[in-house]
């Protein structure tokens, strides 16, 4: 009965109703298109850590102590070995040596210092300078060098002019080589550009006099929840080897400490965009109401009681919140899929920071309940709210009300 009253009030109360529907319908569409950006920036900054430094890393013993980031004194022997039964874990999808030195490059007329990095050349943990490239290949068979348009630029050299590479191997003996320029990349970090350049890890190895060693093991996981129990089973395969190996949470232990810090951060924005959002619908469907006493008040006057009249106004209230929530919902949801697969923008700042130029909204289950759930229970708020004051008045009263 309830029902088919509040469906002929609707139909009465078009107009306010309507903007009731709308009021509520902007709501929820803001509140969704936030909760989709909010998700995605969590999700890429946490994704965008474990594609680059993967869920575990192994160095040898003393490595974490090390006063230089760039010292060649802490070397994993035999890297290999610990390399072939990791891949035995059928949770692992990518396992790689990796060798970080500091260098100088030189044209033989300008000379620049830099980081090289000895990496794999079919390397999993490039996914970034490999979408990069501006011209030729990573490293083709293992040859060559790669660095960045800036530096390119910088000592005016070109795809396939030769580069010489200046170190001071392992053993602290100037050393150098000479390598094909075979890849230019261009990213929108600064600090990337300007820093890094590439050289596969066996011809690190013979530029560094490292005898088959590395510095680096990196493990990258089918589900970086894993990565405490694989450690586990890895620990005295690795301790045999006199070197210890760190999970995602250790290694990028500052980063999620901000990531969460964010969450709470995040949580604020959204609590006062709901704020606003909340004061605005309540404001609204109250004033709807408010302005409906008389009509009420007649209501009560022919023998309407007032849980009756609470549960009407009541099921009216949840009838437009859900007309609006789905109508907000069904304008935000195809927004939200389009940024999901095509991202947005934001420029260089997310490079600075290695978390990429461009982050993906997210839409999940979690936020289009929530959304609902919130809309709904404003209306209910306001309802149970406006009711009260409506049944307090006498129904003379109510029929007086201006």
């Amino acid at each position: 009965m309830f029902l088919k009253i509040a469906i002929l009030n609707l139909k009465k109360h078009f107009r306010q109703s309507l903007v009731l529907i709308i009021a509520i319908a902007i709501a929820i569409f803001v509140l969704q298109m936030v909760s989709g950006l909010i998700d995605g920036i969590k999700i890429h900054s946490f994704n965008t850590l474990l594609a680059e430094g993967g869920d575990i890393q192994i160095h040898a013993s003393g490595y974490k102590d090390r006063l230089d980031d760039l010292t060649l004194d802490y070397l994993i022997d035999n890297p290999d070995e610990i390399i072939n039964a990791i891949k035995k874990e059928n949770e692992v999808v990518a396992v790689e040596k990796m060798v970080q030195f500091g260098a100088l490059l030189t044209n033989d007329v300008k000379n620049i210092e830099m980081i090289g990095i000895g990496i794999e050349p079919d390397t999993y943990f490039l996914k970034k300078i490999t979408a990069s490239l501006t011209g030729g290949t990573i490293l083709p068979g293992g040859e060559g060098i790669l660095i960045s348009r800036w530096v390119a630029d910088l000592l005016n050299v070109h795809y396939k002019d030769n580069l010489t590479v200046i170190v001071a191997d392992s053993e602290g003996v100037p050393f150098y080589m000479e390598f094909p320029i075979t890849g230019i990349y261009h990213t929108n970090s600064s600090q990337q550009d300007e820093t890094y350049f590439y050289i596969s890890h066996e011809n690190a190895d013979k530029l560094l006099y490292l005898n088959g060693s590395t510095v680096e093991i990196r493990v990258k996981l089918k589900d970086s929840e894993t990565a405490a129990a694989v450690a586990k089973r890895l620990d005295t395969l690795v301790s045999d080897h006199n070197s210890y190996l760190e999970t995602w949470e250790q290694i990028f232990g500052q980063m999620i400490v901000f990531i969460k810090f964010s969450d709470y951060l995040f949580l604020i924005i959204n609590s006062l965009i709901l704020a606003v959002a909340a004061f605005l619908l309540i404001n609204t469907i109250i004033m709807s109401i408010f302005s409906r006493i008389r009509e009420l008040g007649t209501l009560r006057a022919i023998g309407l009681k007032k849980k009756q009249l609470t549960m009407m106004v009541l099921m009216e209230n949840v009838i437009i919140s859900l007309i609006g929530c789905v109508a907000g919902l069904f304008l935000a949801i195809p927004i939200v899929l389009y940024f999901q697969h095509a991202g947005i923008y934001i420029g260089s700042s997310g490079e600075e920071w290695n978390l990429g130029s461009v982050y993906h909204m997210v839409l999940s289950a979690k936020s289009i309940i929530a959304n609902i759930i919130t809309g709904v229970l404003i209306a209910v708020f306001c309802s149970l709210y406006s009711t009260r004051v409506c049944n307090k008045l006498r129904p003379i009263e109510a029929l007086r009300y201006v």
